[in-house]
């Protein structure tokens, strides 16, 4: 392995296995260098992500401007999760809900069967929402992307 008078590490050994055994997946090969770790991200960073999350998650659906406007960040955080939880987990027929115990907000997204339209997987779903007293219920489909989102159709 190494030219003749030189010497290879261990943990230059371990490295090595540890990108070819973890298919070069970066955050397997950091786990294991020590003093090496993967940063996490602060509140206000996670909280900014999951805000950018639920506002694309919430754009495609057909919510009515009052209540999207009447709707809280969290709201909106725990409608698109959700959402996505319904799509991604959820049986077919088994709801998924949601509540904001702040704002009394709430929610549940009951999806449909998984089905197939031009090469990618699509299910119908509901998306019944409670806010400000005001109770809204959306239909529509969503269909997974390339990059494995699921986008609702318009």
């Amino acid at each position: 392995m190494a030219a003749h008078g030189q010497f290879v590490s261990p943990a230059m050994i371990a490295l090595s296995a540890s990108i070819l055994l973890g298919g070069c997946n970066l955050s397997s090969v950091s786990a294991s260098i020590p003093g090496f770790a993967t940063p996490k991200p602060s509140d206000s960073a996670r909280a900014a992500q999951d805000k950018k999350m639920a506002d694309q998650v919430l754009s495609g659906l057909d919510i009515p401007a009052n209540v999207l406007g009447a709707m809280d960040a969290n709201d909106r955080i725990a409608a698109a999760k959700a959402q996505i939880d319904a799509l991604e987990l959820s049986r077919t027929g088994a709801p998924v809900t949601w509540n904001n115990p702040d704002t009394g907000a709430h929610g549940s997204v009951v999806p449909g069967p998984t089905y197939v339209v031009n090469n990618q997987e699509c299910r119908d779903y509901r998306h019944t929402m409670t806010v400000e007293d005001q109770t809204q219920e959306i239909k529509g489909t969503a269909c997974r992307q390339p990059d494995g989102t699921w986008q609702p159709l318009a």
